[in-house]
């Protein structure tokens, strides 16, 4: 392993040489985590043992001067012996029960676990000789002080979140009903929030596809709830929306691992089964209305029964391997590295992303993966690395990640014919509109009906900000644009009105 990776992964014994820690990464399933026995002949119960849980604490401190509160939780995989699952308590940003991914653990030696969010947050902690862990924190390629303690019982307090300005508060000139339904292809039970304007209807409708990472139906993070604010306006407007849970959260059952396209689109027309057979909701009015990734989901469906117009909320137009690289790029630049150093990141991604899609064989890629980074620490010397093996390994080992880089959105864009509204965000970090717009607007020029818009003040949340590096969620008082807002409801009455 790489000399600069060894804090992170090494015991430290006395009057000995430094131990490697073994390496068991297992990303953990969506959702709140369940731990359950594993299989085999029967036991009595003398023999059953609960299994151990690990619990890991600390506080990440911000270059801003503040800070955030964790409890990290971990069990044994009971699927992959060796491996761990996790989840992850942020009370700051409204996070409980977050999946971890890419979890590896050795008892009295090393830690690393990381989350599924925008620059892929990622801690790692080192037993010292006395028991206690020395911590890392990296996102993207910036590096924050953390601590971390292993905890037996403690579990933090749970800060409520701030109450945020747009959070819609009753009385409601509309109903909200929860809504079960199962996908009767997959065979999973499904939970959301049906939004009915008053009146009898037939009323338009739409469903909302989150982008990956998403947590719950309303996209809760900091307080804020940007799908339920979006199905508040939209409700009195007149148009019906049902929000939904990502399995195994709200009582869903959990799905695979990452971001399942193939998954998702069942999902989604399951939904759309659900409105076509409501009363209250026009089933020759129905749209999708899809955030980031979920974009090319939303876009498959459009030839369904009753699918009349979609909205795309900052979609990646670019390859999955290109976007990628470009949003490590973006993050090394606003933590502050030169135009020249911040090239060379996403050469070095592209490059570490080539040998992932090029083999499906875990170690193979594990190797090739070990030498690339032994060959830009060679090339960068005395500076560090632009890109640890560490994250390079994260990357190969995320569920559905050499699917998500191969996947290139334009073909199904140049074959869109529905009327679509795509709103770019001017201050997305996530889907760069400098490099993904001038390809959106190629991709969709022979789409009589497609409208093409640009927010220069928003970010990829659709969150008024006034610069273009991220800023972050707790400091601004926004959900969602009331311009956005405003746009997304007029356009859908316009077209749902042919």
């Amino acid at each position: 392993m790489a000399r600069n990776e060894e804090n992170a992964w090494t015991r430290r014994s006395p009057g000995g040489p430094r131990r490697p820690l073994k390496s068991s990464a297992c990303a953990a399933a969506l959702g709140l985590l369940a731990a359950c026995a594993p299989s085999g002949s029967a036991q009595g119960p003398a023999d059953v043992r609960p299994a151990p849980i690990y619990r890991f604490e600390g506080d990440v401190q911000l270059r801003n001067g503040a800070a955030f509160h964790y409890l990290a939780i971990l069990v044994r995989d009971p699927g992959a012996p060796g491996g761990y699952l996790g989840t992850i308590d942020i009370p700051k940003q409204a996070l409980a029960g977050a999946a971890l991914e890419a979890v590896a653990f050795e008892p009295g030696a090393g830690v690393e676990f990381a989350l599924n969010a925008a620059g892929h947050p990622r801690w790692s902690g080192a037993y010292d000789t006395d028991g206690t862990l020395v911590c890392e924190f990296r996102q993207s390629d910036v590096r924050l002080p953390c601590s971390m303690r292993e905890v037996k019982d403690v579990r933090p307090g749970r800060a409520e979140p701030p109450q945020r300005e747009q959070t819609p508060l009753p009385p409601f000139p509309y109903t909200s009903e929860e809504a079960r339904y199962v996908n009767p292809t997959l065979h999973v039970q499904l939970s959301g929030t049906l939004t009915l304007p008053a009146g009898a209807g037939p009323h338009p409708a739409l469903i909302v596809i989150g982008d990956r990472g998403m947590q719950d139906r309303d996209c809760s993070f900091a307080g804020h709830r940007p799908w339920l604010v979006l199905a508040d306006y939209l409700a009195r407007a007149g148009i019906a929306v049902l929000r939904v849970d990502p399995r195994g959260a709200g009582g869903g059952v959990p799905s695979t691992r990452g971001f399942d396209g193939v998954a998702l689109e069942s999902d989604v027309e399951s939904g759309l089964a659900l409105l076509r057979n409501r009363p209250e909701v026009d089933a020759h009015r129905l749209g999708l209305l899809a955030h980031g990734y979920a974009g090319s989901v939303a876009i498959g469906l459009s030839n369904r029964p009753g699918v009349a117009f979609i909205v795309l909320l900052a979609p990646p137009a670019l390859p999955g391997r290109e976007l990628l690289a470009r949003q490590h790029e973006l993050a090394v630049l606003d933590a502050g590295a030169s135009p020249l150093e911040a090239a060379s990141v996403r050469e070095d991604v592209g490059a570490a992303i080539a040998i992932i899609e090029s083999d499906s064989d875990p170690a193979h890629v594990r190797e090739r993966l070990t030498t690339f980074s032994e060959s830009l620490i060679a090339r960068n010397r005395p500076k560090p690395p632009s890109l640890t093996l560490n994250q390079m390994l994260s990357l190969a080992e995320a569920p559905g990640f050499r699917e998500l880089a191969r996947h290139d959105p334009v073909p199904l864009l140049r074959a869109l014919r529905d009327p679509v509204l795509v709103l770019v965000p001017g201050l997305d970090r996530e889907v760069d509109p400098a490099d993904n717009l001038p390809v959106l607007r190629a991709a969709l020029a022979q789409n009589p009906d497609a409208r093409i818009e640009t927010l220069p003040r928003l970010n990829h949340g659709f969150q008024s900000a006034e610069a273009v590096t991220p800023t972050d969620p707790e400091r601004l008082s926004e959900t969602f644009a009331p311009a956005a807002l405003e746009r997304i409801a007029t356009w859908i009455r316009q077209v749902s009105s042919r």
